[in-house]
């Protein structure tokens, strides 16, 4: 029967055979044969103690599918077969637009009537009348020639010059700018004496002559001079 030895006893003993001692749960220390292992675990088998670290294992991972399975190829394929059937309805509907409408041809069962139409012969001119008929017609011609000429001649804005002797120059100057329908039509002015004086006031000068006489036709281009002195003077 082994010896009975206290705590204190055991610890002493055994102190020298290992540096470290480590009590089990109980306050016992490790059996003999562990004495000298140090991998020893004195809370194997006692229920008590760290719980032990679980390693999950959740298997393989699944097999890679092929690529007509993935979702890409799914959405690709999807979008590819839309634009197809667009592509056949437009074809369709734009068949059934382009046939040409079918023609109908109306077919007016009415009898047709025929007219008999008999010529009448008619007279040959005499000699007066065929020497009389080209003198009229080349007169005719020759005067629509000459008005034309004239008309060619004229500029397309002509207007017939009126007489301003005699009249305040400024009552001269809307004169010409009411003929000519223009009111901003402009016309010029001198000293008559010869003094080279301004018309500074054109209602203070009256036209004594003109550049342009009266009756002759004139446009917008022609330039138009009124030879003035003061009303209180007499023209040269």
């Amino acid at each position: 029967m082994p010896e009975a030895l206290t705590y204190a006893e055991t610890a002493d003993r055994y102190s020298s055979r290992r540096p470290v001692s480590t009590n089990p749960p109980d306050g016992y220390p490790p059996p003999p044969e562990q004495q000298n292992n140090p991998s020893w675990d004195p809370y194997a088998g006692s229920g008590s103690g760290p719980e032990p670290t679980r390693q999950l294992n959740f298997g393989p991972p699944p097999p890679e599918q092929p690529w007509w399975m993935q979702r890409w190829f799914g959405i690709a394929s999807l979008a590819v077969g839309a634009v197809i059937i667009l592509a056949l309805i437009g074809a369709l509907f734009g068949e059934d637009d382009s046939e040409p409408a079918a023609s109908t041809t109306t077919t007016d069962p009415s009898p047709t009537a025929t007219v008999t139409v008999t010529a009448t012969p008619t007279p040959s001119p005499g000699p007066a009348e065929e020497t009389g008929a080209p003198a009229e017609a080349e007169a005719e011609n020759e005067a629509s020639k000459k008005a034309g000429e004239k008309a060619a001649d004229e500029p397309a804005d002509a207007w017939t010059m009126p007489d301003e002797v005699g009249k305040n120059l400024q009552a001269a100057q809307d004169h010409i700018q009411g003929v000519t329908d223009d009111p901003f039509f402009v016309t010029l002015s001198e000293d008559a004496t010869g003094e080279g004086r301004f018309q500074v006031l054109d209602s203070n000068w009256q036209v004594c002559s003109q550049s342009v006489a009266p009756g002759e036709k004139f446009s917008a281009n022609t330039e138009i001079t009124f030879y003035t002195v003061k009303l209180s003077e007499t023209c040269p």
